[in-house]
């Protein structure tokens, strides 16, 4: 059986599980493993027979910070028994506008990306699916992937401003997110007819340096978006996609405030992949605070009006010729209830499907082994 060493976010966000979901259903006959620092992965894909999770005892509780130390060892001493890498994932490449000492020092020795670095000496094909660059602050940064890219087999970008920062690498390519128009995530809802509902996806905006001292003003943002959608008789749906990040925090934040108010409940990410997407699919209109709350409601085919927090979703949007439909965290404070229902969005996603074409060489690699 052909063996792929994957690598990816394994915090146990919707998006990247997703990912993991896409890929191994695409490749049945492909034995895929995952090294991870989270115990909890075991339990959140154990309906995956492919995909198997190689644990290190839950040693990120135990860290203060991120260390990819023992997934490098991992891969330095099992590389050759690897048919090729594969690293999939959306933001992979995060640098810091005023990083921590050890930020250089992840970044150059051990951030997931320089397994590349292993599997060039072992001659094993290496592949980059799905990611966007930056933000990027530091020359440092710049320069050590710059330099990796040099030797990855296929890097996929899924927008266009990404792939013209290495235009002049004849290995990269750029289409549209994995997840738009994705197979897998349509066929994992069996009913779409709309009820009058609407699903906010939150984050916390306190986690995002450039928005910090917005997060009140999210909140409480949120909370009046919610009493207008009630009283226009919806059901509001507040979706948070990734614990680890704080939307269940936020989430918290928002119901406090609310104070009790009938018609809004609220849906957490655990391992409820489907009641998750059926949430969006059966929704009149998405508010997308996540990334891939926007995308995935345009593949499930509902509307969205997306509150952007990065330019990542900027990119995305212009790829998609999208000039409304969208408002930026800092600038939410004007919009209303009849605004997002007028200027929701509803790409067709067969026109940006990513899948198909993100997974393009590595089809021909696991045709040709």
């Amino acid at each position: 059986m052909k063996k792929i060493l994957l690598h990816g976010y394994t915090q146990n966000n919707l998006g990247d599980d997703l990912f993991f979901r896409v890929i191994t259903d695409r490749y049945p006959d492909v034995k895929f493993y995952l090294p991870t620092l989270r115990t909890e992965n075991k339990s959140v894909f154990s309906d995956i027979s492919n995909l198997r999770i190689v644990d290190f005892l839950g040693i990120s509780k135990l860290t203060s910070h991120k260390t990819y130390l023992l997934p490098k060892l991992y891969s330095k001493l099992y590389m050759k028994r690897f048919d090729a890498v594969v690293c999939i994932g959306g933001s992979l490449f995060i640098d810091q506008k005023n990083p921590p000492v050890y930020h250089r020092r992840e970044v150059e020795n051990y951030s997931f990306i320089q397994d590349w670095e292993i599997a060039a000496k072992a001659g094993k094909p290496y592949f980059v699916l799905g990611a966007n660059w930056g933000p990027c602050f530091n020359d440092y940064f710049f320069e050590n992937f710059n330099r990796a890219f040099d030797s990855i087999t296929d890097i996929y970008f899924r927008d266009s401003f990404s792939a013209d920062v290495f235009k002049a690498k004849k290995n990269i390519r750029h289409g549209g997110d994995i997840l738009m128009g994705a197979e897998y995530v349509k066929n994992a809802v069996s009913c779409k007819s709309k009820k009058k509902q609407v699903a906010i996806s939150v984050i916390d905006v306190s986690q995002k340096s450039e928005y910090q001292s917005s997060g009140d003003s999210y909140t409480n943002k949120i909370v009046d978006i919610c009493r207008e959608f009630t009283g226009l008789g919806y059901e509001v749906i507040l979706m948070s996609f990734c614990r680890s990040e704080g939307d269940e925090t936020q989430i918290d934040r928002i119901i406090g405030k609310l104070g009790g108010i009938e018609n809004v409940r609220v849906l957490n990410y655990s391992e409820n992949i489907c009641e998750m997407l059926s949430a969006i699919a059966e929704s009149e209109l998405v508010i997308a605070s996540r990334f891939h709350a926007t995308v995935l409601g345009w593949t499930l085919g509902t509307p969205v009006f997306s509150l952007v927090y990065s330019n990542k979703t900027i990119h995305m949007l212009e790829d998609c010729g999208v000039s409304q439909g969208y408002i930026r965290i800092d600038d939410l404070s004007n919009v209303s209830a009849e605004q997002i229902i007028s200027q929701a969005i509803l790409v067709d996603s067969k026109e940006f499907t990513g899948t198909d074409a993100a997974f393009a060489e590595l089809d021909k690699l696991i045709k040709s082994i």
